[in-house]
């Protein structure tokens, strides 16, 4: 086989979008009937919530006594696992009368659709009692449904419909809004050194698709390009943006494209200059590089930041990772005392991996804006690696887990390492306590596996210190740290952070495409919502 049709041979890893819909509304809306309709049509299972209601529930309505929130909140759990057990999607009807009750959906699976069917008391009434007998829900109950019902409308992913239409309508309607929800608005790329993820998103943002493939800037040199991408040093880069998304542009050629990560540094398919810092996070995207492709698309490249000083910094792809971890962030339930004393507050950003880079942020919040005012990089990832792979540290250790998780009692090995940097021991620094992890192994007090998690809690640990330190000194006081990146690696960094007393942590999802997603807002090439 040639290396081109190797090269053909390697499929991009997907995952579609999941349509979860709830149909909701108050007693006799219809919401059973047009449930079981649109799962139908889209060949999803249809789940009637009613019938996940606990024994006590179903006693309390057969008496005529209306449910609370109490009596609400385990079924609305049951519900939400049960939809979760379809990872195609499925249909759920269920009342969801409160914003309360749709939050606890939502909380349980993100993304969800309401079709909500309004309808008057009089109609309910009518419809509910010219039920066959046997229904658990009785008309006396229709009156307590109305004085429970918040109007769902305003929030996000809500279609609100006119329960009295004929059942042919309403379905064609809700399915078509289903569709228009569904239509691609952007197509955003993660395109870093060893490999590329593009994402096609809706209107609010949210993934429809997405697709991983080794196709990273230092990978691109080992294949074999068919003629007609070029014969130039980019002819590589048209072809993997072909592989990773070139149906979808074909299918919607008038969407935009955003890409960010290593495509743009000197290596990549063109060179975005780095921004320098402090830099207000809704400037970056309006400093866009871009690219023409040889079928006349532009794609548009996330320019990286620099920090110069004595000794310069430089990120590149982590600021979309920022971007999107900030988006998360909301101060509004709870506002914090700086916001209250109209004052700054300080969020420290920290993104473990390789090269785990700290970035300090400012939000302020009359007028609202963000600023990137610095960041470290630590070399700890690569480090730990080399370490264990080419020094004799590595000899006496056992292979790690290969997803990163500490298991059972290495937990102990793992904070052991944590707390040396707080040590007199500590404080000679990382070049010279890394050899405990040897003579630890050396004299019986840890095994081959414990060596690895030990190194592991001693490199962060060190990382977190002098990160500590480092932020005394500048006397930064961050309301919180957010964490990006692998669960399992956030968990580690998350565990030595309250070892060194940072206790207010958050582990930021999806950050990747959310930040391209408000860097494309910041751009103008989509709308916000």
């Amino acid at each position: 086989m040639s290396q081109v049709q190797l090269q053909r041979s390697c499929s991009p890893v997907y995952r579609r979008e999941r349509l979860w819909i709830v149909v909701m509304g108050v007693a006799g809306c219809g919401k059973s009937t047009l449930g079981q309709a649109l799962a139908d049509a889209m060949k999803l299972t249809f789940i009637e919530g009613d019938q996940f209601h606990p024994t006590e529930n179903l006693q309390k309505m057969s008496q005529g006594i209306a449910l609370d929130d109490a009596d609400r909140q385990g079924w609305l759990d049951r519900l939400g696992v049960e939809l979760l057990r379809y990872p195609a999607g499925a249909v759920l009807s269920c009342s969801a009368l409160k914003r309360a009750y749709r939050a606890r959906l939502r909380k349980a699976v993100p993304g969800l659709y309401f079709v909500h069917l309004s309808i008057t008391q009089e109609t309910a009434n009518a419809r509910v009692t010219a039920r066959s007998g046997g229904h658990l829900f009785p008309s006396s109950l229709v009156a307590s449904q109305f004085a429970t019902l918040e109007d769902p409308r305003g929030e996000d992913r809500v279609l609100q419909l006119d329960g009295t239409l004929a059942l042919s309508t309403l379905s064609a309607k809700a399915l078509a809004w289903i569709d228009a929800q569904s239509q691609t608005a952007l197509i955003a790329l993660d395109w870093g050194t060893s490999s590329l993820r593009a994402y096609r998103l809706d209107a609010t943002g949210r993934a429809l698709e997405v697709r991983a493939l080794p196709r990273g800037v230092m990978k691109l040199s080992e294949l074999e390009i068919p003629a007609k991408f070029g014969a130039d040093s980019k002819a590589a880069f048209e072809f993997a943006f072909e592989e990773a998304c070139g149906d979808w542009k074909r299918a919607t050629p008038q969407v935009p494209v955003i890409a960010a990560g290593m495509v743009g540094s000197r290596q990549g398919w063109q060179e975005a200059p780095y921004l320098s810092i402090p830099v207000a996070v809704d400037q970056i995207g309006s400093k866009l590089s871009t690219v023409p492709t040889r079928s006349g698309q532009i794609v548009h490249i996330v320019p990286g930041l620099i920090e110069n000083s004595a000794l310069p910094n430089v990120m590149r792809g982590e600021e979309t990772q920022v971007i999107g971890a900030l988006s998360t962030l909301d101060f509004s339930a709870v506002p914090s005392y700086a916001e209250q004393q109209n004052k700054q507050d300080e969020i420290l950003i920290g993104l473990p991996g390789s090269h785990s880079k700290w970035v300090q942020v400012t939000r302020q919040h009359q007028p609202a804006q963000d600023h990137i005012e610095h960041f470290h990089t630590f070399m700890t990832g690569e480090v730990y690696a080399a370490l264990c792979e080419h020094t004799i540290l590595g000899r006496g250790m056992q292979i790690g887990h290969a997803n990163g998780d500490v298991i059972g009692d290495d937990h102990a090995a793992f904070d052991r390492g944590v707390l040396v940097a707080q040590t007199p021991a500590g404080r000679a620094g990382v070049l010279s306590t890394i050899f405990s992890t040897r003579t630890l192994g050396l004299t019986g007090i840890l095994d081959g596996a414990s060596q690895r998690e030990y190194l592991s809690g001693l490199l962060i640990g060190h990382e977190v210190a002098a990160l500590q330190d480092m932020l005394e000194a500048q006397r930064y006081q961050p309301a919180c740290v957010v964490l990006v990146g692998d669960a399992a690696l956030c968990d580690r960094y998350a565990r030595a952070l309250r070892a060194y007393g940072m206790d207010q942590i958050e582990v930021a999802g999806q950050a990747t495409e959310r930040g391209l997603w408000q860097l494309a807002v910041g751009a103008g090439l989509v709308r916000g919502v």
